[in-house]
């Protein structure tokens, strides 16, 4: 498991790289799905994902032989089942954060809230975080994938 020394490292070597992010809620997505929703709002970093802490740190510490041993342990020490979300689940994301929240995501970026928002009974009544990410969809993209006009990939 990563000591949580070397966390503490990695967020001090990003401070002033990478962006703070802001952490979102929404009441509506709270009450369709009867939980308290703590999103991440990760696609708006720097590249428009998360991944740009993680690469910056392995880059700065030359790690890159080690980058994804790392994450690799904390799931398999920590992640008991994963969800998934079918693609018209993954538009459907994306279309809440889009008119809801006023926020595109790109198909990979949405799929944590698809997989909640199609899994949500099995959290109801708790808190539940997701983190957004990948904001990196050009305009004509978003807009036939939210029309119908195209299909995830």
């Amino acid at each position: 498991m990563l000591p949580f020394h070397d966390i503490e490292l990695a967020a001090a070597r990003l401070k002033g790289v990478a962006h703070r992010t802001p952490v979102l809620r929404s009441r509506t997505l709270d009450a369709m799905l009867g939980l308290k929703v703590f999103m991440k709002a990760e696609n708006l970093q720097r590249m428009g994902a998360f991944k740009f802490r993680g690469g910056y740190n392995a880059v700065n510490v030359q790690q890159t032989q080690a980058v994804g041993r790392h994450p690799f342990e904390v799931i398999r020490v920590l992640v008991r089942d994963v969800l998934t979300a079918s693609d018209p689940a993954v538009v459907e994301a994306m279309r809440f954060a889009f008119e809801r929240m006023k926020i595109v995501l790109e198909p990979s970026g949405a799929c944590a809230l698809a997989a909640l928002m199609a899994h949500a009974g099995r959290f109801e009544g708790q808190r539940v975080g997701v983190t957004l990410s990948g904001g990196n969809i050009g305009p004509e993209r978003f807009a036939a994938l939210l029309s119908g006009a195209e299909r995830v990939d």
